[in-house]
């Protein structure tokens, strides 16, 4: 089973187990079914499906001028989860899935910057 598999069936479980996550977690689990296999292509890009308005709701928040990006990114990082509380709010998604979609830049930026750094750097005592 590839990684992205286990992904998919980690997050089925956890719709199963916790109903009330169920709109958050099955557009990714979608979006990990469509990735599956393309894990090593680059520019992979996906259509949301019909349905998931919270996610268009999201988009347009991001693309308009109605967020303050630089403030929910800073909140992310600080976990300061009144700032993107209010944020949610006011684009009627639940913060989870804000968040969700704020971290994955945050998380393919410390990536790529920490895939530059030489490993001998990280060794205790040196």
């Amino acid at each position: 089973m590839s990684r992205t598999a286990e992904k998919i069936a980690h997050l089925r479980k956890t719709a199963f187990e916790h109903p009330e996550y169920i709109d958050v977690l099955l557009p990714f689990e979608e979006i990990f079914a469509y990735v599956d296999g393309k894990e090593s292509g680059t520019g992979i890009r996906f259509a949301v499906p019909e349905g998931h308005a919270d996610l268009d709701r999201i988009g347009g928040g991001l693309s308009g001028d109605s967020l303050d990006l630089a403030s929910l990114y800073v909140a992310c990082l600080t976990r300061k989860r009144d700032v993107v509380d209010r944020a949610a709010a006011a684009l009627s998604v639940q913060a989870p899935l804000l968040t969700f979609v704020l971290e994955i830049p945050l998380k393919a930026a410390l990536e790529r910057v920490s895939s530059s750094l030489p490993p001998e750097g990280f060794e205790r005592g040196k």
